[in-house]
């Protein structure tokens, strides 16, 4: 769990700190004054990415040029005791990542000390965006599940963006163009089976949360469809991913050339996501896109808790995203949400139903937090 939050020059923050309880959390306040950009500033100590933007500059105060976050997360050990890590991150000309003090230089070192979910208004994106925003979930949540994930799609992405600029200049760099195929066929293979592997493990656990929360008979279903440009087995293995995408970077070489970019491979893998036989980003309405998407969020939640926390201890961060529920649905959606979980809930006003699973409340105005009474799960 996350035990300690500060916040110096991060959105409408100058400097913020506080203290979070297991159980749940509520930051209370009218919209505008701070309540998603402290989950936000949660997750991006988790994952090192905003749910909202790509350009990490902007997260930084107005009136500043550096942004600083830190954070103490404390894990089970073993022995039943608890072991307490010190995250910091600083964004400003340069980044810089600490973990109890010391500096380390990978993403992959800092990212995920403590397993995290974001719920939030953005995840639209999951079913009305594009094939690349899909893409992006599952990598963030294969980075959760599979910590050796981040390093083999880095190395494919570069890669990738190697052979790209190859092939706009293939006279000047033609021959390294062996050399970056081999490395993205072979990490390349890694993320496109892993990739679908997660959505079949995905959809396991979204045919058990999404009939709780959604009305209907239909089922909401997911299916991977391979970057690889043709049929490919469910079963495939990554050393027979590896042969056929190596297969086919060395026959596109010269549609690829022409083109002056890379066609096929894992950068055109996809997610379909349906419902009955409707394709939901297509025919779904407004109000079943966005519970399907809630439905998808609890999904993960669920493989995670399978897969990296099987006691609980998942930070889930709700942001405007239960407000628009009817109370059944609403209801139904908190008590899905496991007992071990610690949850930081954002809201314009209180919800009656979580009265008493609330272990404490803030306000926040203007970028200032301050704690509220005592909430009644805290009570004796």
């Amino acid at each position: 769990m996350l035990s300690h939050l500060k916040l110096r020059n991060f959105r409408n923050y100058r400097n913020a700190e506080l203290t979070l309880p297991r159980g749940w959390t509520l930051l209370l306040g009218a919209n505008g004054q701070g309540k998603s950009n402290l989950l936000e500033a949660v997750w991006y100590l988790a994952i090192l990415r905003s749910f909202r933007t790509r350009l990490i500059d902007t997260l930084c105060h107005w009136e500043a040029d550096t942004f600083t976050l830190r954070g103490t997360v404390e894990t089970p050990t073993p022995q039943g005791s608890t072991a307490a890590v010190d995250l910091c991150v600083t964004h400003g000309q340069q980044r810089s990542l600490l973990v109890n003090g010391r500096s380390v230089t990978k993403a992959s070192e800092f990212i995920h000390q403590f397993p995290c979910q974001a719920l939030v208004p953005e995840d639209l994106l999951l079913i009305k965006g594009t094939a690349r925003d899909r893409r992006r979930f599952l990598d963030i949540l294969l980075s959760q599940l599979d910590p050796l994930y981040v390093e083999h799609l880095q190395k494919w992405a570069l890669a990738l963006k190697s052979r790209n600029a190859i092939l706009r200049d293939p006279d000047k760099y033609g021959a390294a163009l062996q050399a970056y195929d081999a490395a993205i066929a072979r990490h390349g293979a890694c993320v496109t089976t892993r990739r679908r592997s997660c959505v079949e493990q995905l959809a396991a656990c979204l045919s058990t949360t999404a009939p709780q929360i959604l009305s209907g008979t239909e089922p909401l279903s997911l299916r991977f469809v391979s970057g690889l440009g043709r049929p490919e087995p469910a079963a495939m293995t990554e050393d027979a991913a590896e042969t056929a995408l190596r297969d086919l970077l060395a026959k596109g070489y010269a549609k690829d050339r022409a083109e002056g970019h890379t066609r096929w491979g894992p950068h055109r893998d996809e997610v379909a996501i349906s419902r009955g036989r409707r394709p939901l980003g297509e025919f779904g309405s407004e109000g079943e896109v966005r519970i399907a998407c809630l439905a998808l969020r609890l999904a993960s939640l669920e493989l995670i808790r399978q897969r990296s926390a099987p006691n609980g201890g998942i930070v889930v961060l709700v942001d405007d995203v239960v407000g628009e529920l009817d109370p059944d649905r609403r209801r139904t959606f908190f008590q899905m949400i496991a007992p071990g979980d610690q949850v930081i809930l954002a809201a314009t006003t209180p919800f009656p139903e979580l009265q008493d699973r609330l272990a404490a409340t803030y306000s926040v105005a203007g970028g200032v937090l301050r704690p509220l009474r005592e909430s009644s799960a805290t009570k004796p």
